[in-house]
């Protein structure tokens, strides 16, 4: 994981050649997560993994300037304290 301010935005993860990045709660636990790219096939199997890990998620198209982008906001809702890392067993 990146260090950076706890509650700040951090570069988290790169899942294929999407980066994630993440706000993060108190006690350093990502309770925010977005990501932005050209690879809707990526950002959807990023968006499926945060989802089946507690997140909700909103996907959405974003065209912009002759090309189209494809972006995810995930917020944690689960019951308990957010994952370490969600993306442990993918």
């Amino acid at each position: 994981m990146a260090e950076a301010d706890p509650k700040g935005e951090t570069k988290w993860h790169k899942v294929g050649g999407v980066q994630v990045y993440a706000r993060r709660d108190e006690q350093g636990r990502p309770t925010r997560v977005d990501a932005i790219d050209e690879d809707e096939a990526e950002i959807r199997r990023i968006a499926d993994t945060l989802q089946k890990g507690g997140y909700g998620v909103l996907r959405e198209r974003v065209p912009r300037k002759g090309r189209v982008y494809h972006r995810l906001n995930a917020l944690w809702v689960g019951h308990s304290n957010p994952p370490e890392d969600p993306f442990s067993d993918s």
